[in-house]
């Protein structure tokens, strides 16, 4: 059972995202797609404490690793 999200969580998100565009040159729309499809995604609804516990960047390099993304420099 999924439970819905907190503001702490959606801060997460939010940060997960940051870092995302910032380090991997993503549009918004794009990391915010690579987020809904995450194993971070679904484990922040089932396991919060044990997402919160990781850090940021630890999800990020999650998230680009999963989504085979390379870093790229900024236009």
């Amino acid at each position: 059972m999924t439970r819905k999200l907190n503001k702490a969580d959606q801060w997460l998100i939010n940060e997960v995202e940051k870092e995302l565009i910032t380090t991997y040159n993503l549009d918004k729309k794009e990391a915010g797609l690579y987020i809904k499809h995450s194993s971070f995604y679904k484990m922040l609804q089932d396991k919060s404490n044990f997402v919160h516990h990781e850090g940021i960047e630890k999800w990020v390099s999650i998230i680009a690793l999963h989504k085979k993304l390379k870093w790229r420099e900024r236009k």
